[in-house]
């Protein structure tokens, strides 16, 4: 373990199985940054998968740190998440059809609209604020 200013350097050896019968010893180099609340890897996980590493896990609970910085939690994982396609009625029933052509109508206007507002931050504040 190495400590520069806030950032802590932990060096983790796990064993890896290669093949049927061979464990392989590989390094890793965990990363924390506690004024950021920063947690990094070279396995590259949670950057590949959006899952944090049990490397970094374990430095967390060696540090006593026993819960996850947020920014670490997608929304994806969430069980609270709304998402776009739960507001699309089915079209099983006839009379909803002309519903779900409305709302696709309405998204990607709103999807042209919003991309191509966001490329200038003054048009995008102009538009926030006609919305709200």
């Amino acid at each position: 373990m190495g400590c520069e200013g806030g950032r802590y350097m932990f060096i983790i050896v796990d064993e890896v199985q290669v093949g049927d019968d061979l464990l392989k010893r590989v390094t890793f180099n965990v990363i924390i940054d506690q004024d950021l609340f920063d947690v990094k890897c070279n396995c590259w996980l949670f950057e590949f998968r959006g899952i944090l590493c049990k490397h970094a896990l374990r430095v967390l609970i060696q540090m006593s740190q026993h819960t996850i910085p947020s920014k670490y939690i997608l929304d994806r994982w969430r069980k609270d998440v709304k998402r776009k396609y739960t507001f699309v009625k089915s079209c099983y029933d006839t009379s909803s059809i002309d519903d779900a052509r409305r709302y696709n109508r309405i998204q990607n206007c709103f999807y042209e609209l919003c991309s191509n507002t966001s490329k200038a931050k003054s048009s995008c504040v102009k538009l926030i604020r006609h919305i709200e």
